[in-house]
């Protein structure tokens, strides 16, 4: 989000609103944000306007790998045409993997991982 602001802090988290960079199908983005553990919560996307909410995702089972906090938990709300799509995720380390596989032409390569 290139022009952000703190929309609300509350019991539950920081709440920070603004449009994404373009280009983008999204009007708005507003995430609740842990400030303990500085993880996103949750993201509403809003399409065309900012009084369309279209789409929420919520992050939940949080762990840490790594020294950072990871979700076990995504979930997906769309909201028109009503769909819900839930992903569990494992976390690992890799400290093997090679630095290369993190630097753009890494990332657009196909993965030289092993998945176990």
């Amino acid at each position: 989000m290139p022009v952000a602001q703190v929309s609300d802090e509350n019991p539950v988290g920081v709440v920070v609103t603004g449009a994404p960079a373009p280009p983008s199908a999204y009007a708005l983005l507003v995430l609740t944000i842990d400030p303990d553990r500085n993880v996103i919560m949750q993201t509403k996307y809003y399409r065309d306007s900012i009084s369309n909410l279209v789409k929420i995702r919520k992050d939940d089972d949080f762990s840490q790998v790594g020294g950072r906090w990871r979700p076990a938990t995504v979930g997906f709300e769309g909201l028109r045409p009503p769909s819900t799509t839930r992903l569990a995720l494992t976390w690992r380390e890799a400290p093997d993997a090679p630095a290369a596989l993190l630097t753009p032409a890494g990332l657009r390569a196909p993965s030289t991982l092993v998945w176990q």
